[in-house]
């Protein structure tokens, strides 16, 4: 697992790197380490083509601020979790507009990190191991699960949203819902099934999707959507 750092402050800098070495032993999942003491330090890793697994990353820095370079980070890898690290609580809705996975309050505790760093692990796993299979009239598409923003039904006609089109086919929503059951996608009306992989905030009765979409949330499914996706980011410790 490639894991950044970037963390301006040396005693809480030292702190992580100490965590994760800790974390590396208990786990045995082999973990790669960069240290970086700014957001502009990130970013420029990313323009040369550098990529991670997990980003974790301060919010309050001298140059670039934690939450700015996520937004540049996000629009070059759609992938790399990010878990930031933060004093401040009110920071945690503007995660949602990166993607953020995660959020550790300042003073880390252990328990704390191995709990985000098991969350980030599983969900790099989970990428790299499920698939769905999508038929159409013509063809058959086979889409990585993370590649699929949200699932639409009118009538008996199901149209999969995806990072790389559109894909129709018939088919019950129930059904979609059901294979992919384990992994987090959640319904925010009875007509879409959605990927909390890919929201990026929530505007009254909409869910606004990465690629723009709106998404109607209905009355009926706003409060069971709402406590999924807080769980699904895990609130703040």
């Amino acid at each position: 697992m490639r894991v950044a750092v970037v963390e301006d402050e040396l005693l809480s800098r030292k702190k992580i790197l100490s965590y994760l070495e800790m974390f590396e032993k208990e786990s045995g999942i082999p973990i790669q380490v960069e240290t970086l003491t700014d957001g502009t330090e990130i970013v420029e890793k990313y323009n040369t083509g550098k990529k991670y697994d997990v980003i974790l990353l301060d919010i309050e820095m001298e140059h670039m601020d934690g939450m700015k370079a996520a937004e540049w980070i996000r629009n070059l890898d759609e992938e790399v979790i990010l878990i930031f690290i933060t004093n401040m609580a009110q920071f945690v809705m503007k995660g949602y507009e990166v993607s953020a996975l995660d959020f550790l309050v300042k003073p880390v505790s252990y328990y704390m990190f191995v709990e985000k760093m098991h969350k980030a692990y599983d969900r790099i796993s989970m990428r790299e191991e499920r698939s769905i299979i999508i038929k159409g009239k013509e063809c058959i598409y086979k889409v990585h699960t993370t590649e699929l923003i949200y699932i639409e039904v009118q009538n008996h006609s199901l149209t999969f949203h995806t990072m790389q089109g559109n894909y129709m086919c018939t088919g019950s929503l129930k059904k979609v819902e059901k294979d992919l059951e384990g992994l987090p996608f959640a319904r925010c009306s009875s007509s879409y099934l959605l990927n909390l992989m890919h929201v990026l905030r929530i505007e009254k009765e909409h869910v606004i999707m990465d690629n723009k979409d709106e998404l109607l949330l209905s009355r009926l499914k706003r409060q069971e959507f709402m406590e999924i996706l807080t769980d699904y980011y895990g609130g703040v410790q």
